[in-house]
């Protein structure tokens, strides 16, 4: 296993840059540098201890594209041509080309570790961490869930309610990490022993589903683009109208540029709506695609005894906790979105 595939992976189950880095320094894995030089290619500079990785290289190896065969391409670009320093070039500006090499790192670990990095998990200032960091969120304003340490135990509460407690613009939502650690377990379990005896049942209600909600967005988006086709069909004759009444002296010069004006940045608003709603109705339908990827997660785990960051990360999307319901019986609600599909459980 190469350094970049323990980086990843150590990614994956769920640990920063810098516990990544202390990891391989344990480890006595050589940086990039070092390994170039004990392989006889010539760098500018290696660090005294060869093994002493920094968390910035750690970040540009889980980003980097070309550990799953993808090829990044105008990635710098000119202050001006009158200079020759160059400076990074903004992602949306970078051209990439898919499966230009053979991958060494698998897609779906890659494409989780991207996720995960877009989620920090700090530690609390008592050092405490939790499997569960970056995996919750509010179900009612969305924000993220606060890991939060009381006398022997810890929970979560939502961010919302921290920053305006005051206002009330969202409740606690408090739910105890021991209480979720046993209802994520509970239902991990039932939809594994379900997925075993019921695999083909499952598969097929979930691919029905998938392509009637896609049949469904199709249409309304279609109905969306005629109707910007149409706006746009409009403006065009607009155009011309206001140019003819320019030319027989019907409305002014000012008039004239202060109507196409607004014309034209509408007809651009439109233009962009048409090319989104274009390429989303030519996106291929990936529901078979996904759930065989859930398959495959599946079957790769027969029992689960207990919670890892590696299972939650391979099995679950995100948790949206709601607020508690007082009823005569205790309830402690949450939604587990899982990975590829778009079903989820309730406790």
């Amino acid at each position: 296993m190469s350094q970049n595939d323990i980086a990843v992976l150590l990614c994956a189950e769920g640990k920063g840059c810098s516990a990544i880095a202390t990891a391989l320094w344990k480890d006595m894995i050589l940086t990039p540098s070092a390994y170039k030089q004990s392989k006889g290619i010539g760098v500018a500079r290696v660090s005294e201890d060869s093994c002493c990785w920094e968390p910035s290289a750690v970040g540009a190896i889980l980003d980097n594209s070309a550990y799953v065969g993808a090829t990044e391409g105008l990635k710098s670009l000119r202050v001006s041509f009158k200079s020759k320093k160059r400076v990074p070039a903004p992602k949306e500006h970078r051209v990439v080309v898919e499966d230009t090499h053979e991958p060494i790192i698998d897609r779906l670990v890659w494409e989780k570790v991207q996720t995960l990095r877009q989620n920090k998990r700090r530690p609390t200032k008592t050092g405490a961490t939790s499997i569960f960091s970056g995996l919750l969120c509010c179900a009612d304003c969305g924000s993220k869930m606060n890991l939060c340490v009381s006398t022997g135990y810890h929970f979560f509460r939502c961010g919302g309610y921290k920053r305006n407690s005051r206002t009330k613009e969202c409740t606690i939502h408090y739910i105890r990490e021991s209480v979720l650690e046993q209802l994520v377990l509970k239902q991990l379990q039932h939809f594994l022993s379900y997925m075993c005896q019921f695999e083909r049942a499952f598969v097929k209600r979930l691919i029905d589903s998938s392509i009637a909600d896609k049949e469904y967005e199709l249409y309304q988006k279609q109905k969306q683009l005629e109707k910007c086709e149409k706006r746009a069909k409009e403006i065009d004759r607009y155009f011309r109208k206001t140019y003819e009444d320019n030319v027989c002296g019907k409305i002014t010069d000012e008039q004239y540029f202060k109507l196409t004006e607004g014309y034209e940045a509408e007809q651009a608003e439109i233009a962009k709506e048409t090319e989104r709603l274009i390429a989303e109705i030519n996106e291929t339908d990936t529901a078979v695609g996904n759930v065989e990827k859930l398959i495959a997660v599946t079957r790769s785990y027969t029992r689960i005894d207990k919670l890892t960051p590696e299972i939650l990360n391979a099995f679950i999307d995100r948790i949206e906790i709601h607020e508690k319901v007082k009823t005569a019986g205790k309830s402690f609600p949450a939604a587990l979105h899982q990975n590829f599909v778009p079903i989820w459980y309730k406790s």
